[in-house]
């Protein structure tokens, strides 16, 4: 049986990355990121998903992330992407 994924607010993440945003055209957000904003626990080291229904109101771009697929639509309307696996 898999471990269930690191779940995390579309909404806390659009709040705590604001301000890395400043200047830029797009947010690239990764486990690294989550880690150094306060998200997710410096030791997870299991997969992360995002959820919820709040307005991506910058490009976001989401890598190594699974997403849902309404944050998926809302990061995609925005202008941003979803890459899972590279």
């Amino acid at each position: 049986m898999r471990p269930k994924p690191f779940t995390i607010g579309l909404t806390a993440l659009i709040a705590k990355t604001r301000p890395l945003m400043e200047g830029k055209n797009f947010l690239t957000i990764d486990v690294g990121i989550l880690k150094a904003v306060g998200l997710l626990p410096m030791r997870w080291r299991g997969q992360v998903k995002i959820l919820g229904k709040a307005k991506a109101e910058f490009p976001l771009v989401l890598k190594g992330l699974m997403a849902s697929k309404s944050v998926k639509m809302e990061i995609e309307k925005a202008g941003g992407k979803v890459i899972i696996n590279e």
